[in-house]
């Protein structure tokens, strides 16, 4: 299946304003594109207090982002789903100009 919206793509300090939103202590390590997924842009973030997922939502708005994390609360402890750190809405701002 072919991509359906452009990949989000991010500079250290549009992923760093991104981390401290949630984690205002940590400093970013090292981050690397995760992958192509379908329509949400994924990046792997290695900080000094943990590693997780950024992850750019594409569409949907507010709506989008809060049903996927009612499935991925229905999901957990039956298939793999990663908890959710924060929210942070300014770093899809930023990514996008």
């Amino acid at each position: 299946m072919e991509r359906r919206t452009e990949i989000l793509e991010l500079d250290e300090r549009q992923v760093a304003a991104a981390v401290r939103g949630v984690l205002p202590e940590a400093q970013v390590l090292e981050f690397r594109l995760a992958g192509e997924g379908k329509a949400n842009t994924n990046y792997v973030v290695d900080t000094s207090q943990r590693r997780f997922v950024l992850r750019l939502h594409a569409r949907a708005g507010a709506a989008g982002r809060a049903k996927e994390r009612a499935v991925q609360r229905l999901v957990r402890g039956r298939v793999p789903a990663p908890a959710y750190v924060g929210y942070v809405e300014a770093c899809r701002e930023s990514a996008a100009g």
